[in-house]
Parts: C-alpha cells; structure tokens; sequence
C-alpha cells in the first residue's frame, strides 16, 4: 500500500482511500448503526467537497450505487463500516 498526504483539502475524520475501481470510506462507531450512518456521510461530503454536486444528489447516488460493506465487528466497541463508490460514476459528474 501506499500513502499520500493531501495538501489543502477539507480535514477527513476517519480513513478514507482508493483504487483503480472505486473510492472509499470508512465510519467507526459503537455499534454497526453508527458505523454505517458516518460512512454514509463522510461519502456524502466527499461527494459534495470535490465534485459539482448538491447534498441532495449525493445522497441519492449512494444509496443507487454506494456498496455498503462491514468490515469489522469484533473489536467491541469499535464498529467499523466501508463504503465503496464506483469511479466509472464518479467519472460521469
């Protein structure tokens, strides 16, 4: 793997990375319900802070084609929620 430091970009709260096929977030929380709510936001601001897209649409895409993955559930209290976005969409904003 690879690491880069993004200079002059909004702050991120939690990991976030990519690949050739897809971007991706992370939400960690308490329990999966958590997780999966931060996950869904942190793609919704990635969606709105880098692209010409409203809250709105950003919301709607995810839930079309947003791929919703839990990723670790044993590390109890410590939830954690993967969500992957297709770059051959990102491509078409």
């Amino acid at each position: 793997y690879r690491l880069r430091v993004i200079k002059n970009k909004p702050a991120i709260k939690e990991p976030q990375y990519e690949n050739d096929d897809y971007y991706a977030v992370t939400g960690f929380g308490e329990t999966i319900d958590i997780a999966t709510k931060k996950a869904v936001n942190y793609m919704i601001d990635h969606l709105t802070n880098n692209y010409d897209i409203t809250d709105e649409d950003a919301y709607m895409l995810c839930s079309l084609v947003g791929d919703l993955h839990i990723a670790e559930v044993v590390d109890v209290p410590n939830m954690l929620v993967t969500m992957h976005f297709p770059k051959s969409i990102i491509k078409q904003l």
